[in-house]
């Protein structure tokens, strides 16, 4: 990942304490996860740890989070989950500073979670049949990249390692795939994609000011139609205008 614009620029990888205690976690409790699936009478508990749909009883309060932490199903898949967050999570987390990324990361996860209940608990998703219930880290991911492509939109971010491409673009064409993919299959994980990127987006957008500037042309707006209530009296010398 390299910078353009960004405190002279991004040398090497970034990888914060933060960030290596994370992965340190991640990496130990997918062993941990394996050595539970290998076991016939522990490993519904992995199972227990997965995003139920509500339809088939199996919901609970604790997997939203937990969900996360179940990494795979296949080492391979855990090995680039991990990777990303290898090369992204320091750098964001440099930008942000640590307690302001540790906030946006959980409001970003809470409006995931909260939205796909709903949409859940309204009926509005599927349920896959190759896989029934949900986890992983695809919500994290999705924040990560619109964190920093619309904070530093002319970073540039090599896309399998070779291609430069800018951050902004990253951002806005995952963006555009969790929407494709919710469309195409409205499930748990495309739901928790989906609204992970809008979360983010709108973290990112009141942080950036953005949002307060609709507020502020929103409030100007109000206060233009108050002041046509009001008319001008022209008294006969500008000094004795009077204001009704």
């Amino acid at each position: 990942m390299r910078d353009q614009g960004y405190g002279g620029g991004m040398s090497g990888v970034q990888v914060t304490p933060l960030a290596r205690g994370v992965l340190i976690t991640l990496v130990s409790l997918y062993v941990f996860q394996l050595l539970l699936v290998k076991s016939a009478t522990l490993s519904g508990m992995v199972e227990a740890l997965y995003l139920w749909p509500l339809a088939t009883g199996n919901w609970r309060i604790w997997q939203p989070l937990t969900s996360l932490l179940v990494n795979g199903p296949t080492p391979l898949a855990a090995f680039f989950d991990w990777l990303f967050l290898f090369f992204i999570l320091g750098p964001v987390e440099t930008l942000m500073g640590t307690r302001r990324f540790l906030r946006a990361i959980a409001a970003v996860l809470l409006f995931s979670a909260g939205a796909t209940f709903l949409f859940d608990a309204a009926g509005m998703l599927s349920m896959s049949a190759i896989e029934p219930a949900y986890m992983g880290l695809n919500p994290v991911m999705v924040a990560l990249l619109v964190l920093f492509g619309l904070a530093m939109p002319n970073a540039q971010i090599l896309l399998f390692f070779v291609l430069p491409i800018r951050a902004s673009w990253v951002a806005w064409v995952s963006g555009l795939l969790a929407l494709l993919f919710f469309l195409f299959t409205p499930t748990l994980g495309t739901s928790m994609s989906l609204f992970g990127w809008i979360g983010a987006y709108l973290w990112s957008s009141s942080s950036t000011g953005m949002w307060k500037r609709f507020l502020l042309r929103r409030k100007q707006a109000q206060l233009e139609r108050e002041l046509e209530r009001f008319q001008v009296i022209d008294g006969g010398k500008k000094d004795d205008d009077w204001v009704h």
